[in-house]
């Protein structure tokens, strides 16, 4: 967020609400506005500042972190929403003068002055981040890997994608995960302009993802039917992907774009800064430190898991990484000695089947001096033979369960309890202990 003070000392601030939007507020009682309602040319509240279309916003709140050009405004409830699209000049960086569209500020028609243009252009890099859905995540190195951006408007807002060039690179995020991919971009289409719903829907039918079309289709419907005017603009682009060996977290110099953090930075398409891909050549790779147990899989340790197990032991057939001690009953899910790599058909299967090895190791010598109270009826138990315990089967299970996962997150050594839940999980698979343990010197 930037604030910016006018000369009778009334604060603006301005917050990014995602990648193309920007949000104005502050005291527009003695405002100008000039233009048109649903077409303002610019609004000017008394003692400034003064915004316009086709201005480079830093310029006038003087923050460097809104060197973005201005496209459209449009009135809200608490002020203004700035619509905006990605600035190609850096204010820092003069090379620019070497284009002939950009002369004293001004500009010249691109046929008049190509030949002011250097040959040979560094490529840019970008960010783009994806959904954390599994089933989108698996994906491998591909020769031409293909993906979209895509814009909804009344005004001609092109997607952010649509300035790409060949060679650029983009790298490929999970959304709350990390980098796991980048490639160079080999093709880039040109913006298809769709203007209802049915052309969208024939179009998507070119491609296999209902799930992500479906949404788009109910976003534009919806849009539409408040205004016809509405469009949707479409940008392909294909890149060679490759995955990573190591998945990269928002660490460090990312961790501006980690929208877990910064609400701002929950866009899909983000140009990487000059710092950004220099920290990118020798990235932080450790995730944060666990200072308490949590039931949810963070993104970044799922998607690495994810990467460790698909590069280094080529398990083709993992599409999920699900809590072996099951999350309803106490298992954690922040820590990897409670988590193993599962196919959706087994994770359906197991569901909250409660592993008779918990109950094993909580009647060990290591561990059963913690559960004295409920030590009779966890004996019982481990001795059923059903390795996976059904919850209807034992309705007693589910409870003494709770209680064992109860005292051992209550504790106060998180390596003891690492400790614990990993003993669990080697107890069903041996071999399992050793990954955990390589994955842990890696993880960490």
């Amino acid at each position: 967020m930037a604030k910016y003070k006018n000369i009778y000392g009334e604060i603006y601030t301005f917050t990014k609400q995602g990648i193309d939007k920007i949000l104005m507020e502050g005291n527009f009682e003695f405002n100008r506005v000039g233009g048109e309602p649903d077409d303002i040319e610019y609004i000017n509240p008394s003692g400034g500042p003064f915004i316009k279309k086709g201005q480079m916003l830093s310029h006038i709140i003087h923050d460097i972190d809104f060197n973005v050009i201005v496209e459209t405004i449009e009135r809200v409830d608490n002020g203004y929403i700035i619509n905006i699209r990605e600035n190609d000049v850096n204010p820092d960086d003069f090379s620019y003068l070497e284009d002939g569209n950009y002369i004293g500020s001004l500009t010249m028609p691109k046929e008049k002055s190509d030949h002011w243009k250097q040959k040979n252009e560094k490529p840019r890099s970008y960010l783009i981040k994806r959904s954390n859905s599994f089933r989108d995540l698996k994906k491998n190195n591909s020769q031409k890997k293909g993906y979209f951006e895509i814009t909804i408007s009344k005004h001609k807002r092109n997607p952010p994608s649509h300035k790409l060039k060949m060679n650029d690179i983009i790298y490929v995020a999970e959304t709350g995960g990390g980098i796991y991919a980048k490639g160079e971009v080999i093709k880039s289409g040109k913006v298809e302009t769709i203007t209802s719903v049915e052309k969208l829907l024939e179009f998507s039918k070119s491609f296999n993802d209902d799930q992500y079309w479906l949404s788009k289709i109910r976003e534009f419907s919806r849009k539409l039917s408040s205004d016809k005017n509405y469009k949707l603009r479409l940008h392909e682009y294909f890149i060679n992907q490759k995955i990573l060996d190591r998945t990269i977290p928002y660490n460090g110099q990312l961790e501006k774009y980690d929208a877990s953090i910064n609400r701002g930075m929950a866009g899909i398409f983000l140009k990487l800064r000059k710092e950004d891909v220099e920290y990118l050549k020798e990235p932080d790779y450790s995730l944060k430190s666990i200072t308490a147990l949590s039931p949810e899989i963070p993104g970044n340790l799922r998607l690495k898991l994810y990467s460790l197990f698909n590069k280094k032991y080529s398990i083709s057939h993992l599409i999920d990484i699900d809590h072996f001690v099951p999350k309803s009953l106490g298992g954690p899910g922040n820590i990897v000695e409670n988590l193993v790599p599962i196919g959706f058909s087994l994770n359906r299967y197991k569901n909250d089947s409660i592993p008779r090895c918990l109950f094993e190791i909580a009647s060990s010598d290591a561990f059963k001096s913690n559960f004295t109270d409920i030590q009779k009826e966890i004996l019982k138990i481990s001795k059923l033979e059903d390795q996976f315990i059904r919850t209807n089967n034992y309705p007693g299970a589910k409870d003494i369960a709770r209680k064992i996962t109860s005292i051992v997150n209550d504790w106060q050594d998180i390596n003891q309890i690492k400790s614990f839940y990993l003993t669990v999980n080697e107890k069903f698979n041996p071999s399992y202990g050793k990954i955990i343990r390589e994955m842990n010197i890696a993880l960490y």
